[in-house]
């Protein structure tokens, strides 16, 4: 990719757009270097643009203007200087992630549906999602030459023949327990008892239409970490499945690998998955209290783990990253979230990171795909709305594998 780009920055056609190659160069480099996660339209604009801490993208459209300008300026390169080049770098719309597919002449896709035919034959492609309902069911099993690096997941990607069922946090579950007495069970919450708990009065229950009315929302955030697994699982012959809370019945989770995104507020399933392991996440509505338990502390370590929330201009949240066996069936379970959406976006930048792996590593004694699981509490930082920083605070490692 780097190459790729080098080519395209000393070219003629980029020789005058300063701001088109720096855009450009910040978002090869960040991918090349395994972060694509963290590449997002705030990120871009404090980074590349110099924007202060409190950028508003939905105020200020600059990210979004470049990268119209890059795309178009990308198709001017190769339909001149770079048509003989033998790969292609292009940035998917509604998106800021470079890929490279393999570079095809002009003149061998004269119409659309060679253009359609020549994406489909690209196995380097990266899935683009246009929406969850593309998202929703979808199963990616092409293989291709070089696999990409899972991290932290890399036991979820080793066998082909077991799925992957990636169920997303849904944000806008909170608004149903917020007001209530005590927090709603996973049984509860799929018999719909969330929707009209006791203590309710009736204009909460109007305000909570969106929620009774069985509408799901997903996260921007969840959907690119959705793309990048699809990524990695296009070049693994694994297949991945993106879903919400709602669509998942118990037998879907004894029939693959899980991942779990979200704390227990917006992700019910965590329930089901945090019975047996060290840090029990929790929430008290009437205290505004969400927090991680501990359950067996060791020397040093406290009894509860509580976010600070916000400390200057800084945020800091807990988090819980996890990899264990599946209780429910043959394969393992991820968890990646915490109690907000900085935390939980922490969590998985956490887990798809070289520097993820070289923590548990050193801490663990073992590399993380020989042990049996891991769990760990981390504290995340967050500037604005993005999260930058996370520093370990517990692990628990579980025995090598055999």
């Amino acid at each position: 990719m780097r190459e790729a780009a080098g080519a395209i920055l000393r070219s003629q056609t980029f020789s005058r757009s300063a701001r088109l190659r720096a855009f450009l160069e910040h978002v090869v480099e960040t991918a090349a270097e395994g972060r694509g996660e963290e590449i997002n339209e705030y990120s871009l604009g404090i980074q590349v643009f110099g924007k202060a801490a409190d950028f508003s993208p939905n105020e200020d459209n600059i990210v979004r203007v470049t990268a119209r300008q890059l795309r178009i300026k990308l198709e001017e390169y190769y339909h001149g200087e770079g048509r003989q080049d033998p790969w292609r770098l292009e940035i998917a719309k509604g998106g800021y992630v470079p890929a490279l597919q393999p570079n095809e002449p002009a003149a061998a896709s004269p119409d659309p549906a060679a253009r359609r035919r020549r994406w489909t034959r690209a196995a380097a492609a990266v899935v683009a999602l246009s929406g969850w309902a593309v998202a929703l069911g979808l199963w990616s099993q092409a293989p291709r030459a070089t696999p990409q690096p899972a991290y932290l997941l890399e036991p979820l990607f080793h066998d082909p023949s077991l799925p992957i069922l990636f169920v997303a946090e849904d944000p806008l579950l909170p608004m149903s327990w917020a007001a209530a007495p005590e927090f709603p069970s996973l049984e509860q919450f799929l018999n719909g008892h969330h929707r009209h708990p006791e203590g309710y009065a009736e204009g909460l229950r109007r305000a909570l239409y969106p929620v009774g009315s069985e509408n799901s929302l997903v996260r921007v955030s969840a959907m690119q970490l959705l793309t990048q697994l699809q990524t990695i699982a296009a070049t693994r012959g694994v297949r991945v499945r993106g879903t919400n809370w709602r669509e998942i019945r118990a037998n879907d989770l004894a029939e693959a690998h899980v991942i779990l995104t979200g704390g227990l507020g917006a992700n019910p399933w965590v329930e089901a998955f945090q019975k047996n392991l060290a840090f029990e996440h929790r929430i008290e509505p009437l205290k505004q209290r969400r927090y991680f338990l501990n359950r067996q502390p060791r020397e040093g370590e406290p009894e509860t783990f509580e976010s600070a929330g916000l400390s200057g201009e800084k945020l800091s949240f807990h988090t819980r990253v996890a990899v264990a066996p599946n209780p429910y069936g043959r394969g393992k379970v991820a968890l990646m979230g915490g109690v907000s959406r900085q935390s939980t976006e922490g969590a998985w930048q956490f887990m798809l990171s070289a520097r993820g792996v070289d923590e548990i590593r050193q801490r663990c004694g073992a590399p993380p795909e020989r042990l049996t699981g891991f769990e760990a509490i981390l504290e995340t930082g967050a500037i604005g709305l993005t999260p930058m920083t996370w520093t370990v605070r517990a692990l628990r490692c579980g025995p090598p594998a055999e």
